[in-house]
């Protein structure tokens, strides 16, 4: 079964008053949004049979979204002004497939044991 784990706490966000201010208010609404996200994947992943590929995806975007939270850099969101939450998530699950592809080959690795 895959992991279902709490997401982060929202990270405060780093870079001058005015960048964390403006960062603010593009970051919450978002954030929101990917929240709603996060819980209807966890409700398919908890909910129906799920094949181990499907599975994988779903937490990916799992994964995707918890680094979404902790993204404390003001620029970075200021930079992603006028992006949705979709985008965002398709942004960072490329590279979350990537982390998770990676660490189960290690797992699975004649070397990982010993």
């Amino acid at each position: 079964m895959p992991r279902v784990y709490t997401p982060p706490a929202r990270s405060r966000l780093r870079g001058t008053t005015r960048q964390a201010a403006w960062a603010t208010t593009i970051r919450e609404p978002l954030l929101s949004e990917v929240d709603s996200i996060r819980d209807a994947t966890k409700a398919r992943l908890r909910g129906a049979a799920v094949t181990t590929e499907e599975a994988a995806g779903y937490e990916a975007i799992l994964v995707a979204a918890d680094g979404l939270a902790r993204e404390d850099r003001a620029a970075w969101w200021i930079d992603h002004r006028g992006h949705s939450a979709y985008s965002l998530l398709l942004e960072r699950t490329a590279g979350a497939v990537d982390r998770l592809a990676h660490a189960a080959a290690t797992a699975s690795s004649p070397e990982a044991g010993a």
